[in-house]
């Protein structure tokens, strides 16, 4: 796996779990693995009060792109910061361009849909396969749901 890298986007009320699990896993796996805070290096308040410290801020991050995947983890006010953000939407739009992967975590699933929803050059997506929490699939009518 080597020469493999990834970006993890951490904002404000994402899921621990879903954060730390991935990370460590890729770690130790080979890949390297840049955490992002989505608005800033400073620690991140995670959704059970966790705070993690990301490895740097989003903006320094996009600049040693490109990475191989870009994780969105879940975790419902995490979701939301990541979908509300221009840069988030510009990283997915990039990713996407490029045929790189996405990977999205739960609710983090809504993140890509809540970036390109409505956008006539992002129709193309609905050949997407994207597995959701069930609570979260009406919210992907741009992806095929398993």
């Amino acid at each position: 796996m080597t020469g493999k890298r990834a970006l993890v986007i951490l904002a404000k009320g994402a899921e621990e779990m879903e954060t730390v699990i991935p990370v460590d896993v890729m770690r130790r796996a080979g890949i390297a693995v840049t955490v992002a805070g989505l608005t800033g290096k400073e620690p991140v308040q995670c959704s059970r009060d966790v705070f993690i410290c990301p490895d740097t801020s989003l903006e320094d991050a996009r600049k040693q792109g490109p990475y191989d995947v870009v994780l969105l983890p879940g975790g419902a006010g995490g979701a939301q910061n990541l979908s509300e953000s221009t840069a988030v939407k510009e990283v997915l739009k990039d990713q996407e361009g490029r045929k790189g992967l996405i990977a999205a975590i739960c609710a983090g699933t809504g993140t890509p849909v809540g970036c390109w929803a409505g956008k006539p050059s992002h129709r193309h997506m609905k050949s997407h396969i994207c597995s959701s929490h069930p609570r979260h699939t009406t919210k992907h009518s741009l992806y095929q749901i398993f």
